[in-house]
Protein backbone atom coordinates (compact mmCIF):
# COMPACT_ATOMS: atom_id res chain seq x y z
CA UNK A 1 0.00 0.00 0.00
CA UNK A 2 2.75 2.18 0.78
CA UNK A 3 4.89 1.50 -2.33
CA UNK A 4 1.55 1.99 -4.24
CA UNK A 5 0.93 5.19 -2.63
CA UNK A 6 4.36 6.68 -3.91
CA UNK A 7 3.74 5.25 -6.99
CA UNK A 8 0.42 7.35 -7.77
CA UNK A 9 2.50 10.49 -6.22
CA UNK A 10 1.19 11.44 -3.10
CA UNK A 11 3.39 13.70 -1.06
CA UNK A 12 3.90 11.99 2.79
CA UNK A 13 2.72 8.44 3.78
CA UNK A 14 0.88 8.22 6.92
CA UNK A 15 1.51 4.86 9.61
CA UNK A 16 0.30 4.69 13.06
CA UNK A 17 3.04 2.93 15.35
CA UNK A 18 2.93 0.66 17.94
CA UNK A 19 5.45 -0.51 19.97
CA UNK A 20 6.63 -4.98 20.60
CA UNK A 21 7.26 -6.36 24.31
CA UNK A 22 11.58 -6.18 23.10
CA UNK A 23 10.96 -2.14 22.30
CA UNK A 24 10.95 -2.32 18.46
CA UNK A 25 7.96 -0.13 16.65
CA UNK A 26 5.87 -1.79 13.96
CA UNK A 27 3.34 -0.38 12.17
CA UNK A 28 -0.57 -1.36 13.30
CA UNK A 29 -3.30 0.73 14.34
CA UNK A 30 -3.79 -0.60 17.25
CA UNK A 31 -1.70 -2.66 19.83
CA UNK A 32 -4.90 -5.49 19.82
CA UNK A 33 -2.91 -7.51 16.67
CA UNK A 34 -6.13 -9.50 16.43
CA UNK A 35 -7.60 -6.62 14.70
CA UNK A 36 -5.45 -6.02 11.69
CA UNK A 37 -3.60 -9.83 12.05
CA UNK A 38 -3.73 -13.73 11.85
CA UNK A 39 -3.29 -13.89 15.13
CA UNK A 40 -5.83 -15.69 16.70
CA UNK A 41 -5.42 -18.13 13.67
CA UNK A 42 -2.19 -19.03 15.21
CA UNK A 43 -2.56 -21.87 17.22
CA UNK A 44 1.12 -21.65 18.68
CA UNK A 45 0.29 -17.90 20.29
CA UNK A 46 -3.30 -19.22 21.39
CA UNK A 47 -2.24 -18.91 25.31
CA UNK A 48 -0.71 -14.95 24.82
CA UNK A 49 -4.62 -13.81 24.94
CA UNK A 50 -5.34 -11.43 27.53
CA UNK A 51 -7.30 -8.88 28.74
CA UNK A 52 -6.50 -5.57 29.59
CA UNK A 53 -7.52 -1.97 30.31
CA UNK A 54 -6.21 0.18 27.37
CA UNK A 55 -6.51 3.71 27.58
CA UNK A 56 -9.62 3.65 29.63
CA UNK A 57 -11.00 0.50 27.34
CA UNK A 58 -11.50 -2.61 27.90
CA UNK A 59 -10.02 -4.95 25.84
CA UNK A 60 -9.61 -8.89 24.79
CA UNK A 61 -6.93 -9.93 22.40
CA UNK A 62 -2.77 -10.40 21.29
CA UNK A 63 -1.26 -7.07 22.74
CA UNK A 64 1.62 -6.04 20.63
CA UNK A 65 3.56 -5.58 24.02
CA UNK A 66 2.97 -8.74 25.36
CA UNK A 67 4.93 -10.16 22.20
CA UNK A 68 8.53 -9.81 20.33
CA UNK A 69 8.79 -8.77 17.23
CA UNK A 70 10.09 -12.01 15.79
CA UNK A 71 6.75 -13.08 16.91
CA UNK A 72 4.60 -10.74 15.23
CA UNK A 73 6.79 -11.73 11.99
CA UNK A 74 5.48 -14.64 12.35
CA UNK A 75 2.23 -13.15 11.59
CA UNK A 76 0.32 -11.73 8.44
CA UNK A 77 -1.70 -8.40 7.72
CA UNK A 78 -5.78 -8.43 7.46
CA UNK A 79 -8.11 -5.18 6.45
CA UNK A 80 -10.11 -4.21 9.88
CA UNK A 81 -13.01 -3.45 7.79
CA UNK A 82 -13.28 -5.94 5.01
CA UNK A 83 -16.85 -4.75 4.30
CA UNK A 84 -15.59 -1.34 3.76
CA UNK A 85 -12.62 -2.10 1.99
CA UNK A 86 -13.07 -5.65 0.16
CA UNK A 87 -10.53 -4.33 -2.49
CA UNK A 88 -7.95 -3.84 0.30
CA UNK A 89 -9.37 -7.56 2.09
CA UNK A 90 -8.36 -9.40 -0.49
CA UNK A 91 -4.91 -8.83 0.39
CA UNK A 92 -5.58 -11.09 3.57
CA UNK A 93 -2.58 -12.84 4.35
CA UNK A 94 -0.43 -11.40 2.21
CA UNK A 95 1.86 -9.25 3.64
CA UNK A 96 3.64 -9.36 6.90
CA UNK A 97 3.79 -6.48 9.90
CA UNK A 98 6.44 -4.16 9.09
CA UNK A 99 8.71 -2.44 11.59
CA UNK A 100 9.27 1.16 11.28
CA UNK A 101 13.08 0.56 10.47
CA UNK A 102 11.72 -1.00 7.30
CA UNK A 103 9.01 1.04 6.50
CA UNK A 104 11.82 3.92 6.29
CA UNK A 105 14.25 1.93 4.29
CA UNK A 106 11.35 1.38 1.62
CA UNK A 107 10.71 5.18 1.28
CA UNK A 108 13.85 5.90 1.10
CA UNK A 109 14.24 3.53 -1.76
CA UNK A 110 11.18 4.63 -3.45
CA UNK A 111 12.24 8.41 -3.43
CA UNK A 112 15.50 7.34 -5.25
CA UNK A 113 13.95 5.08 -7.52
CA UNK A 114 11.55 7.72 -8.49
CA UNK A 115 13.78 10.94 -8.24
CA UNK A 116 11.92 12.69 -5.51
CA UNK A 117 11.39 12.72 -1.83
CA UNK A 118 8.58 11.34 0.15
CA UNK A 119 7.57 12.71 3.57
CA UNK A 120 6.95 10.25 6.02
CA UNK A 121 3.89 11.03 9.21
CA UNK A 122 4.33 8.90 11.89
CA UNK A 123 1.26 8.64 14.59
CA UNK A 124 2.14 7.44 18.01
CA UNK A 125 -0.25 4.89 19.21
CA UNK A 126 -1.07 3.69 23.07
CA UNK A 127 2.31 5.60 23.99
CA UNK A 128 1.32 5.97 27.47
CA UNK A 129 0.02 2.91 28.31
CA UNK A 130 3.28 1.11 26.77
CA UNK A 131 5.43 3.41 29.23
CA UNK A 132 3.33 2.14 31.92
CA UNK A 133 4.47 -1.74 31.09
CA UNK A 134 8.26 -0.38 31.11
CA UNK A 135 9.02 -0.06 27.20
CA UNK A 136 10.51 2.93 26.01
CA UNK A 137 8.92 3.95 23.12
CA UNK A 138 10.28 7.66 22.64
CA UNK A 139 13.61 5.56 23.04
CA UNK A 140 13.20 3.24 20.15
CA UNK A 141 11.32 6.13 17.74
CA UNK A 142 14.87 8.83 18.16
CA UNK A 143 17.19 5.42 18.01
CA UNK A 144 15.46 4.44 14.32
CA UNK A 145 15.32 8.40 13.04
CA UNK A 146 18.40 9.31 14.38
CA UNK A 147 20.23 5.76 12.67
CA UNK A 148 18.48 6.67 8.91
CA UNK A 149 19.58 10.60 9.64
CA UNK A 150 16.02 12.15 10.00
CA UNK A 151 16.24 13.63 12.96
CA UNK A 152 16.63 17.00 11.41
CA UNK A 153 14.64 20.04 10.40
CA UNK A 154 14.75 19.74 6.48
CA UNK A 155 13.64 15.36 7.42
CA UNK A 156 10.20 15.21 5.88
CA UNK A 157 9.19 13.45 8.89
CA UNK A 158 6.15 14.73 11.42
CA UNK A 159 5.21 12.76 14.27
CA UNK A 160 1.77 12.87 15.43
CA UNK A 161 -0.37 12.00 18.28
CA UNK A 162 -3.78 12.34 20.32
CA UNK A 163 -1.80 12.43 23.36
CA UNK A 164 0.03 15.44 24.93
CA UNK A 165 2.56 14.90 26.91
CA UNK A 166 4.52 12.23 24.59
CA UNK A 167 4.47 15.75 21.82
CA UNK A 168 5.92 17.80 25.05
CA UNK A 169 8.67 15.37 25.72
CA UNK A 170 9.50 14.82 22.11
CA UNK A 171 9.55 18.46 21.40
CA UNK A 172 12.57 19.11 23.85
CA UNK A 173 14.44 16.02 22.02
CA UNK A 174 13.76 15.95 18.36
CA UNK A 175 14.09 18.38 15.97
CA UNK A 176 11.58 16.94 13.37
CA UNK A 177 7.85 18.43 12.79
CA UNK A 178 5.35 17.75 15.78
CA UNK A 179 1.60 17.83 15.36
CA UNK A 180 -1.08 17.82 18.08
CA UNK A 181 -3.81 15.55 16.90
CA UNK A 182 -7.47 16.45 18.39
CA UNK A 183 -10.30 14.16 17.93
CA UNK A 184 -13.84 14.09 18.42
CA UNK A 185 -14.85 11.00 18.62
CA UNK A 186 -13.31 11.22 22.03
CA UNK A 187 -13.53 13.91 24.69
CA UNK A 188 -10.28 13.83 26.34
CA UNK A 189 -6.72 12.77 25.28
CA UNK A 190 -5.96 9.12 26.04
CA UNK A 191 -2.96 10.58 28.59
CA UNK A 192 -4.57 12.62 30.10
CA UNK A 193 -7.21 10.22 30.97
CA UNK A 194 -5.37 7.81 32.14
CA UNK A 195 -3.82 10.26 34.96
CA UNK A 196 -7.05 11.95 35.76
CA UNK A 197 -6.28 15.39 34.29
CA UNK A 198 -9.41 16.88 33.54
CA UNK A 199 -8.22 17.61 29.79
CA UNK A 200 -10.53 17.85 26.64
CA UNK A 201 -9.94 18.44 23.51
CA UNK A 202 -12.40 21.04 23.56
CA UNK A 203 -11.03 23.26 25.92
CA UNK A 204 -7.66 22.64 23.57
CA UNK A 205 -9.60 24.40 20.41
CA UNK A 206 -10.13 27.50 22.45
CA UNK A 207 -7.67 30.78 21.80
CA UNK A 208 -6.45 29.60 25.14
CA UNK A 209 -5.98 25.84 23.88
CA UNK A 210 -4.37 26.68 20.73
CA UNK A 211 -1.98 29.06 22.50
CA UNK A 212 -1.23 26.15 25.00
CA UNK A 213 -0.15 23.83 21.92
CA UNK A 214 1.86 26.18 19.88
CA UNK A 215 4.19 25.85 22.95
CA UNK A 216 5.82 22.41 22.06
CA UNK A 217 3.82 21.84 18.39
CA UNK A 218 4.40 23.12 14.88
CA UNK A 219 0.76 22.03 13.94
CA UNK A 220 -2.38 20.72 14.68
CA UNK A 221 -4.22 18.02 12.79
CA UNK A 222 -8.11 18.17 13.08
CA UNK A 223 -10.88 16.09 13.15
CA UNK A 224 -13.25 16.88 10.65
CA UNK A 225 -16.33 17.55 13.07
CA UNK A 226 -14.53 20.14 14.68
CA UNK A 227 -14.46 21.96 11.95
CA UNK A 228 -17.97 20.99 9.58
CA UNK A 229 -20.94 21.05 11.72
CA UNK A 230 -22.71 17.69 11.64
CA UNK A 231 -25.84 18.23 10.02
CA UNK A 232 -29.54 16.44 11.20
CA UNK A 233 -28.96 12.88 9.98
CA UNK A 234 -26.01 13.37 11.81
CA UNK A 235 -23.32 13.73 8.46
CA UNK A 236 -20.75 16.35 8.25
CA UNK A 237 -22.06 19.23 6.66
CA UNK A 238 -20.88 20.60 3.12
Amino acid sequence: AYRTAIRIGVDDIELDLVCTADGVLVARHENDLAVTTDVATRAELAHRRTQRLVDGVHCDGWFAEDLTVAEIKMLTARERFPRLRPSSAAHDGQEGVPTLTEVLAMVEAESVRRGRGVGIMLELKHVEHARSRGLDYEGALLATLRRHDLDHPRARVTVMSFEVDVLRRLAQRTRVQVVQLLDAATPSPPDAHLAGVPATYAAMTTPEGLARIEEYADGIGVAKALVLAPGPDGALGV
